[in-house]
């Protein structure tokens, strides 16, 4: 047997075996193990040297000579170069991980050569033997480099995560990004690179690889998680400036996000928390759909209320300017990002112009009237005044006319006239005329309205409805408003939401021959409830309690829209956790319902927590209701009490139904049909 042994043949070794040689010239190798048993689990041995009298020595001072029975051997594997010299009475053995080693190279001698290897702590350690150490020496040299580079690789992931995590505590959420780019990569290239050197070399990289890939996958869901939450503040954020197409990316990118971060199979964010991130984007991003014709239709009703023709012709135009911004949305139907109909807008966009000019139209006129108040008193300054603030309305009147309705321009324009001429000097000297804009300076009567004034020029904040320091009241509103009798009638009386809402419910109707069998029309067409056992409360509990969750979403939105509000069935499916968005267009209150039917099991506190959650962090939503024909356990009712939700039990609603016109679209049970238990 040679002093170097290929240990890579394939064959069996007896050395690896055995203690000792069999035959003539025999021997003992070891006192102790054979070398076979220094392997650890996977280990795989490359290389066996052997001398019989040198041993190992290391440039310390270290030295193993085997005893004069004995030899010293020198095992090299896919891990280390295992030292082992033969003593009486027990061998001893060192060892160097490859990963440690720096340096491999060969020494001749006039009877032996020596293997030397130099390690990171600047070790020296030489095996002589009688053998050519070259090939041992070349091995090592590969294998060393392999197992540095491989160890480097780590390394680099190792401090490219924690750049990461300094850069995400600092709020620089690109950088991070930047840190882990390639970063499982680099670890697959490790522990692909490793491989080549043996299944013991492979498993401690490979340990060490799964440590950093777990903290590589903490890091990317937290990042995902960043990029969602970040995304989510943005939205809201463009929502609050009514930035509502740039409101609907960002929410779509935050649900993205959050849903990336939940396919990272990581441990931070925790799952819980991000599904409540995402619970509450998609809720909102649902309530946003309606949003924008819900903030528009507060300004149209805002407009409505106003008795000043001048703060409601601006508040009409600041409604105009939100439904020409609706009309740049992307309204469809199931795949686009608002609901609406885009006609209904335009047309509701026309209206709304139309009532701003008219508003304008008759705040100039009323202006032009207060003018004349003070011009017959003498008060010239504060005439002037008065007269510019007039000459501006009918100006607005003009440029929203020239727009949108031509053919009003004309008698806008007779009122600029009357004004200019007002500011002209052609003023009422003696009396007040009925018709301001159509006064003529030689039809005043002889006869004067007013009584003289001693009090200053000056005005400030000046109003219709302000009488200053006069004893006379000078500013008085109108008792015939412009829209009797030149805009429209009833301005802003039926809303885009109105109509939108209407078409809804004919859609509803759409297809069915007529009532149905618990269903007849009363005479002003309204649906109502003639189910010979409708008046039994105990038989609407039982087609309540039988009704499916689908059909019970419709029969509650059916409920909300008697009462006046507006609602759209969003449905219970994916992150929306609720079925219905209703919106109250009076009070701008928005209600998110949960429909649960029998089969839904129990309202649990669970439940309520979840809706509240919903709620809190949602975007517009004010509160929960929970509408349910199952049961509901005591916690939940105690939960909600504290929390903004509202149960509405099996009781309530039949209730409910059962003072609407509702109650006639519960299915009838079939002969012999029982509830949902």
């Amino acid at each position: 047997m040679g002093t170097i042994i290929d240990l890579t043949d394939g064959q069996d070794h007896e050395i690896l075996e055995r203690t000792e040689a069999d035959g003539l010239f025999g021997g003992e190798y070891l006192d102790g193990r054979p070398l076979g048993e220094y392997l650890r689990e996977g280990e795989q041995p490359k290389y066996v040297l052997r001398n019989k009298k040198s041993g190992v020595t290391v440039d310390d001072g270290r030295s193993l000579e085997p005893d004069s029975n004995f030899q010293a051997f020198a095992l090299v594997t896919d891990l280390r170069v295992i030292f082992v010299v033969g003593q009486a009475g027990g061998d001893d053995s060192l060892s160097v991980r490859l990963p440690d080693i720096v340096g491999v190279s060969t020494e001749s001698g006039l009877r032996s050569n020596t293997l030397v290897i130099e390690t990171l702590a600047d070790e020296r350690w030489s095996f002589p033997s009688t053998g050519d150490p070259e090939p041992v020496a070349a091995y090592l040299e590969d294998a060393t480099q392999v197992w540095a580079n491989a160890a480097r690789l780590l390394d680099d992931v190792e401090e490219t995560l924690s750049r990461a995590e300094e850069a995400m505590a600092s709020d620089e959420h690109e950088a991070a990004r930047e840190h882990v780019d390639g970063a499982r990569q680099t670890i697959d290239t490790a522990v692909h690179r490793i491989s080549e050197v043996g299944p013991a070399a492979h498993q401690r990289i490979a340990g060490r690889a799964e440590e950093l890939g777990s903290w590589l996958t903490d890091v990317e869901r937290e990042l995902a998680g960043g990029d969602g939450a970040r995304a989510h503040a943005q939205a809201q954020t463009h929502w609050q400036r009514d930035e509502y197409e740039a409101a609907a990316e960002s929410y779509d990118r935050a649900i993205e996000s959050y849903r990336e971060a939940l396919d990272i199979d990581g441990s931070t964010p925790s799952t819980e928390s991000l599904e409540e991130r995402l619970r509450g984007a998609a809720a909102e991003r649902e309530l946003l759909r309606v949003g924008p014709l819900v903030d528009a239709d507060t300004s149209r009703r805002r407009a409505v209320a106003l008795a000043d023709p001048e703060d409601a012709a601006s508040e009409w135009e600041r409604a105009l300017d939100r439904y020409h911004d609706l009309l740049s949305l992307d309204w469809g139907d199931e795949g686009g990002q608002f609901v609406a109909d885009r006609e209904v807008i335009r047309e509701q966009t026309t209206e709304i112009a139309d009532d701003a000019v008219s508003d304008h139209y008759e705040a100039g006129r009323q202006w032009l009237r207060s003018g004349d108040k003070l011009a017959v008193q003498d008060r010239d300054k504060q005439a002037t005044q008065v007269y510019e603030r007039a000459a501006e309305q009918f100006e607005h009147a003009h440029t929203l006319a020239s727009e949108i309705a031509p053919d009003r321009t004309e008698t806008i324009e007779t009122a600029i006239t009357a004004a200019e001429d007002r500011l002209a000097g052609v003023r009422p000297e003696r009396s007040v005329p009925d018709d301001p804009i159509g006064f003529e300076p030689e039809e005043e009567d002889d006869e004067t309205e007013t009584e003289t004034d001693d009090s200053g020029d000056e005005m400030d904040d000046l109003s219709f409805h302000d009488s200053g320091s006069t004893a006379t009241q000078v500013y008085e509103p109108s008792q015939t408003t412009a829209t009797g009798s030149f805009g429209r009638e009833n301005p802003g009386t039926e809303s885009v939401l109105d109509r939108i809402q209407a078409q809804k419910q004919a859609r509803a109707e759409t297809g069915r021959e007529g009532p149905t069998s618990a269903e007849s029309e009363s005479g002003d067409g309204t649906v109502v409830d003639t189910d010979p056992a409708a008046g039994s409360p105990d038989r609407l509990r039982e087609r309540v309690k039988a009704v499916g969750t689908a059909d019970l979403r419709d029969i509650v939105a059916r409920l909300w829209e008697r009462k006046g509000w507006k609602t759209s069935v969003v449905g219970a499916g994916g992150e929306v956790v609720y079925d219905v968005v209703a919106v109250d267009t009076e009070t701008e209150e928005r209600h998110l319902l949960w429909i649960i039917d029998a089969d839904g099991g129990p309202v649990d506190r669970t439940v309520i927590r979840q809706c509240a959650t919903t709620v809190e962090d949602g975007q517009g939503s004010d509160e929960a209701v929970v509408v349910t024909t199952g049961s509901v356990t005591p916690s939940a009712e105690s939960e909600a009490e504290n929390a903004p939700v509202s149960i509405v039990g099996l009781s309530e609603l039949v209730d409910r139904l059962a003072e609407s016109s509702v109650a006639g679209a519960v299915p009838s049970l079939e002969d012999g049909e029982s509830p949902q238990t």
